[in-house]
């Protein structure tokens, strides 16, 4: 006859990390079976991933091209500061005037196709110029972050 451990003894308890780890475990069941059931969230995803690997990239080309053109640390950080400054309003432009004035006229289905498409187009093309200038860069940028805080 097998000895039943009793409560509380080593055999029997769970530590935290270890419940944390089934915890972790289960989500990420459940994610996957999501997942599964909903290919659209699987295309979000990606799409989400790719959109800002690519906003990383052009932010780091972004304060390279900014490095070069502009030496000088006081110069720089007020272009920056302006720059991020005007980011902020043209978003909240849109956000409170120009966005609410058009979605009852258009499905957000055309607008979710239309910003990456936009996105693409314009990162598109400033691959094709061999020496982009600081404001076609800075311009490429303000869209992605504009579309991103919208």
């Amino acid at each position: 006859m097998k000895k039943k451990p009793r409560h509380g003894s080593s055999n029997t308890r769970k530590t935290s990390t270890e419940q944390e780890e089934g915890h972790e475990a289960g989500l990420v069941k459940k994610a996957s079976a999501l997942f599964g059931r909903v290919p659209v969230l699987k295309a979000l995803f990606i799409e989400i991933l790719a959109g800002q690997g690519l906003a990383t990239l052009l932010n780091v080309l972004f304060v390279t091209k900014l490095s070069e053109s502009l030496p000088d640390d006081t110069v720089r950080a007020g272009w920056m500061g302006k720059f991020f400054a005007s980011i902020n309003v043209v978003a909240m432009c849109l956000q409170f005037g120009v966005i609410p004035r058009i979605m009852p006229h258009l499905e957000p289905r055309y607008l979710w196709r239309f910003m990456p498409m936009t996105m693409v187009t314009a990162l598109s093309y400033l691959c094709l110029n061999e020496n982009p200038t600081l404001y076609l860069i800075s311009g490429c940028f303000m869209l992605f972050k504009v579309m991103e805080f919208s």
